[in-house]
C-alpha cells in the first residue's frame, strides 16, 4: 500500500509542516516493514455532532505487533485491494455473505462507528510526493487497502464491510493532537469485537459438545442391569433396546436382553437374541433352557450337549439335560445324566450354587418310577428325604411308590406323616382315601372323600373316586350320579366317562355302556380294564365276534401288565394274576356260549390256575367237561366244588357263633 497525498480537486494546497510529518512517518515505516494496526475510535458523546468532531484516526508508526490477532497469519495485500479478500470469504462458505463497498467522501453527517476498526497491512516504499501549495484548511487523504472486521450501523441498515478504501479527512490544526490521543488510547485499551460479527478470516464455526459414547453406553448398561437384578425385566428390555439400536454389536446387552425375555416367558424373542450371541458355553446352556420353555425339548438337548462339548464337567448343564430327557420321555438317558452329576458331586462335602443333592435324587426317583424300577425309585426318594426331611413332594411320591409296590400299610403311614404337617391339604386327604379304597376299606374311603368334597365341593377327581367307591359298595345309581356331576364340571374328563360306562354295564344298560367305553378307548386304546368292560357289554348284546376280538386284545394287554410288573418289583402282584384270570374266565364263557368247548376248557383251566379254588370257574368247568363227554372229570370237579362249599358253610356257621359275619364267599373276581 502507498501512503500519498493528492489534490482533492480544490485550489487549496498541502502545507509544508504536514508534509514533513508524513515524511517522518513514511521513513519510519520503511525502516520497520512490519504489520501495523490502525485503531480508529469514536466517542459517542453527541449524536448530532459532525464527522469532524466524531471521527479520530491516526497512523501510529510505533504500534506493537502484539495488537495483531495471534491466530491470523501475516498476509500480503492483493493488488486489487480488499476485493480479493471478499472473494475468498464468499468461496469459503461463510454464513454471512459480506458486501464490499467503498466509502465515499460526503459533506453530510457520516454514520458512527460502534467500536474500534482494526487494520492489517504491510507498507512498501512510497513514492515521494511533490510539494503542493497550501491555502488554509485542506484535507489529507490516506489511501490504502484495508481489512475491516466490524459492522457499521446506521438508521436504515447494517452493513458488514470486509474491504474498501477509507478516507480520513482532518484539519491541519487537529491532526497531530488526534494522532497523539489515538496512540495513547491504543496503549491503554483492548480491542474487542461486538457479538454476532464474524470475520471472513475467522469464519463462524458451529461447535457442539462432543459426547463420550462409550461412557454413555456404560451408564445405560449399568442402569439396565440394575433393573434386571430387581426383576424389572420390562424396564431392562427397554434400555437394552436403546443400547442395541446404537451399538448392535454389544454382546452383553443382547445376551442380557435374551435372559430378560426368558424370565418373562417370551422364549421366541429370547431365542432370536441367543442366535446372535457367540457360541459360549453359558449362551448355549441358556439357549437350551429357552427351547425347553418353548416346548422344543429335542432342540434343547442338542444345545445342552453342545455346551457340554465345550465345558464337559458342568454339573448344572448335565442336570438341565437330564430334566430335558425326562420331558422327552427318555428316562434311561435322564437316569444316566443324574447319576453322572452325583458322581461329580461325590468329592464335595457341600452342595454348590443352586444345584442340590436333594433335587438330583428326587428327580432320579421320578425317572426310575417311569422306568418301572420301583425299588430304585423308593431308594432315591428315601435318600432325598435325608437331605430335605420335610419335603412334601418327596413324601407324597414315596407313598405313591409304596402303594404301587402293594405296600399299602406303609403308604398309609407315609400319608399320615404328611398330614401332621398339612392336616387339611385336599390332595393328601384324597390320596389317603384312595389308598383305603385299594385296601378294601371302602367305608373309610367314602368318609375321606366326603371330607375332601367339603374342602373342594366341585372337584371332579374327588367326585369320580367317590363314585368308584360307591360302585364297589354296590351303589351303582349313586355312583352314576357322581360321574354325571363330574362330567358336568369337566366334560372332557375321560376317566369319569370310563367309570360311568362300567356302572352302566353293571346295571344292564349295555348300549350306553358301549358308547361311553368307546369314547374313552379312542384316547386310551390300551386300557385293559376298559377293553374288558366293553367286551362284556358286547357279549350281553350278543355281538360275539366283536366281543371275542375285544377279549383277545384284553388278554394280550394283561400279559404285558404281568411282564412289566415283574421287571419293576421282581415278582408280580396277585392282583395282576386275578385280573388275568377274570379275562380268561370271561372268554371261556364266550367260547362255551358259542359251543366251542375245547377252547372254553383251555381258558377256564388257565383261569383256575391263576385263581385257586374259585367256585364260579369250577362250576363252569363241570359244564364244559360234561358237554365234551368227559364224565369222569366232570364228576371229580363237581365233588371238589361240593367239598369247598361245605367247608365254607361250616366256616360261616362258626363266624355266626362267634358274633362275626363273613361276607366274602368268593375271590371278588369280576365276571358276567
Amino acid at each position: 500500500a502507498v501512503v500519498s497525498t493528492q489534490s482533492t480537486g480544490q485550489s487549496n494546497s498541502v502545507s509544508l509542516p504536514l508534509l514533513a510529518h508524513l515524511k517522518r512517518i513514511v521513513l519510519d515505516i520503511m525502516e520497520k516493514p512490519e504489520v501495523y494496526t490502525l485503531d480508529m475510535n469514536i466517542d459517542e458523546q453527541d449524536e448530532n455532532a459532525s464527522v469532524d468532531n466524531n471521527m479520530k484516526s491516526t497512523v501510529d508508526s510505533s504500534v506493537q505487533a502484539s495488537f495483531v490477532d495471534e491466530n491470523e497469519e501475516e498476509e500480503e495485500p492483493s493488488s486489487d485491494g480488499g476485493d480479493a479478500s471478499a472473494n475468498e470469504s464468499s468461496e469459503g462458505g461463510s454464513t454471512h455473505q459480506p458486501k464490499v463497498e467503498e466509502v465515499k467522501e460526503e459533506e453530510e453527517e457520516s454514520p458512527k462507528l460502534l467500536s474500534a476498526l482494526k487494520f492489517k497491512f504491510k507498507m512498501k516504499k512510497p513514492v515521494s510526493p511533490e510539494p503542493q501549495p497550501f491555502n488554509g484548511t485542506t484535507e489529507a487523504e490516506l489511501e490504502f487497502p484495508c481489512h475491516i472486521e466490524e459492522k457499521v450501523e446506521d438508521d436504515s441498515k447494517i452493513k458488514l464491510r470486509t474491504s474498501g478504501r477509507v478516507r480520513v479527512a482532518k484539519k491541519r490544526d487537529s491532526f497531530l493532537e488526534d494522532y497523539e490521543n489515538a496512540a495513547k488510547k491504543r496503549r491503554t485499551s483492548k480491542i474487542t469485537k461486538p457479538d454476532g460479527v464474524h470475520s471472513p478470516s475467522s469464519p463462524k464455526v458451529s461447535i457442539k459438545k462432543k459426547i463420550d459414547l462409550s461412557q454413555f453406553m456404560k451408564k445405560q448398561l449399568n442402569s439396565a442391569i440394575h433393573h434386571h437384578q430387581r426383576e424389572e425385566y420390562a424396564q431392562a428390555i427397554n434400555i437394552y433396546n436403546i443400547i442395541l439400536k446404537a451399538r448392535p454389536d454389544n454382546e452383553t446387552a443382547r445376551y442380557n436382553r435374551a435372559m430378560a425375555y426368558s424370565h418373562l416367558g417370551k422364549y421366541i424373542e429370547a431365542l432370536d437374541d441367543f442366535r446372535s450371541c457367540p457360541p459360549h458355553p453359558d449362551t448355549l446352556q441358556q439357549r437350551g433352557r429357552a427351547y425347553v420353555g418353548a416346548n422344543m425339548v429335542d432342540r434343547a438337548i442338542q444345545y445342552f450337549t453342545k455346551s457340554l462339548a465345550m465345558k464337559p464337567n458342568n454339573m448344572v448343564v448335565i442336570f438341565d439335560r437330564a430334566n430335558a430327557n425326562m420331558a422327552a420321555g427318555r428316562y434311561q438317558e435322564a437316569v444316566e445324566d443324574f447319576t453322572a452329576v452325583l458322581d461329580l458331586m461325590s468329592g464335595k462335602r457341600k452342595d454348590t450354587g443352586t444345584l442340590t443333592r436333594y433335587d438330583i435324587y428326587h428327580n432320579r426317583g421320578v425317572a426310575n418310577y417311569h422306568l418301572g424300577k420301583l425299588l430304585d425309585s423308593l431308594e432315591d426318594y428315601t435318600t432325598a428325604l435325608t437331605y430335605f426331611p420335610s419335603s412334601l413332594q418327596s413324601l407324597q411320591n414315596r407313598a405313591l411308590v409304596l402303594d404301587s409296590l402293594g405296600r399299602h400299610e406303609d403308604a398309609l403311614k407315609a400319608i399320615d406323616e404328611i398330614l401332621t404337617h398339612i392336616p387339611n391339604d385336599h390332595d393328601t386327604l384324597f390320596n389317603r382315601a384312595s389308598i383305603l379304597d385299594i385296601m378294601g376299606r371302602q367305608q373309610e374311603a367314602l368318609k375321606g372323600y366326603d371330607v375332601c368334597l367339603q374342602i373342594k365341593p366341585h372337584n371332579p377327581e374327588t367326585l369320580n373316586n367317590r363314585g368308584f367307591t360307591l360302585d364297589a359298595l354296590g351303589k351303582h345309581f349313586e355312583a352314576i350320579d357322581d360321574y354325571n356331576r363330574a362330567l358336568e364340571i369337566k366334560p372332557t374328563y375321560l376317566i369319569a366317562r370310563k367309570n360311568r360306562g362300567h356302572s352302566l354295564e353293571l346295571i344292564g344298560r349295555y348300549e350306553e355302556a358301549v358308547a361311553d367305553l368307546s369314547l374313552y378307548l379312542e384316547k386310551n386304546p390300551k386300557d385293559a380294564d376298559c377293553v374288558e368292560d366293553k367286551a362284556l357289554s358286547l357279549f350281553h348284546l350278543k355281538k360275539y365276534d366283536e366281543s371275542l376280538e375285544a377279549y383277545n386284545f384284553c388278554i394280550e394287554l394283561r400279559e404285558r401288565e404281568i411282564s412289566r410288573n415283574q421287571k419293576r418289583s421282581g415278582e408280580s402282584s396277585s392282583a395282576f394274576y386275578t385280573r388275568m384270570g377274570s379275562a380268561l374266565y370271561n372268554r371261556g364263557l364266550l367260547y362255551s356260549e358259542w359251543g366251542r368247548y375245547q377252547e372254553a376248557q383251555a381258558d377256564l383251566e388257565k383261569s383256575l390256575d391263576l385263581i385257586n379254588d374259585d367256585l364260579d370257574v369250577m362250576d363252569q368247568l363241570v359244564i364244559v367237561y360234561s358237554k365234551q363227554g368227559d364224565q369222569e372229570k366232570s364228576e371229580a370237579m363237581a365233588a371238589k366244588v361240593k367239598e369247598i362249599r361245605q367247608q365254607d358253610q361250616a366256616q360261616e356257621n362258626n363266624h355266626h357263633v362267634n358274633g362275626t359275619a363273613n361276607n366274602n364267599n368268593s375271590n371278588g373276581v369280576v365276571k358276567s
